[in-house]
């Protein structure tokens, strides 16, 4: 990745890592990883020892919520990913050790045991109701005023940036007869 700022590449990678963690906890996030699960375990694992903490935290909780699904659970043992997380614990810290200690449970355990989805009602044949319009929903909702807000507060602001004059300091006052 060729980035204008090494910031930028370091943050690009965190919220990616957190966008893919978000879409796995979904069933939908799964079936599509599912579909190739040997490419979806191989990038994990590769970033299994990313030098960011919160990546790595990403990262575990993906294949954490990744390896509930069932060909997913089965590619990541064919590829040997038990092996790759002990190595990875030898030179893990505290916290990152005990995330991948759930994942080698997780992979030994014998059955897959279901994670409760976080869309888990339409897997029951409940549909979730979409908002096909959120303006008419944000302006049927009742307004709850407690005080000056948004266009007031930044007029006020700005009023009194401008007119704020400092005290003056003795020396510089004026006399008063």
């Amino acid at each position: 990745m060729n980035c204008m700022h090494d910031w930028s590449c370091r943050l690009t990678g965190q919220y990616c890592a957190a966008l893919m963690m978000n879409l796995c906890l979904r069933s939908a996030g799964k079936r599509a990883c599912a579909k190739d699960p040997a490419h979806v375990i191989g990038i994990l694992s590769n970033m299994l020892g990313h030098d960011r903490a919160p990546v790595r935290t990403y990262v575990h909780g993906t294949l954490y919520s990744l390896l509930s699904h069932p060909s997913i659970l089965q590619a990541a043992r064919a590829m040997g990913l038990e092996a790759v997380i002990a190595a990875q614990m030898d030179v893990s810290d505290a916290e990152s050790r005990r995330q991948l200690e759930f994942i080698l449970r997780q992979l030994a355990a014998d059955g897959v045991q279901p994670i409760v989805d976080v869309d888990s009602d339409e897997e029951d044949g409940e549909e979730i109701d979409e908002i096909d319009n959120l303006d008419d929903v944000i302006d049927s909702e009742p307004i709850v005023s407690v005080g000056p807000s948004g266009e007031q507060v930044c007029t006020r602001a700005h009023r009194h940036r401008h007119t704020f004059t400092p005290p003056l300091s003795p020396s510089l006052s004026p006399s008063l007869p």
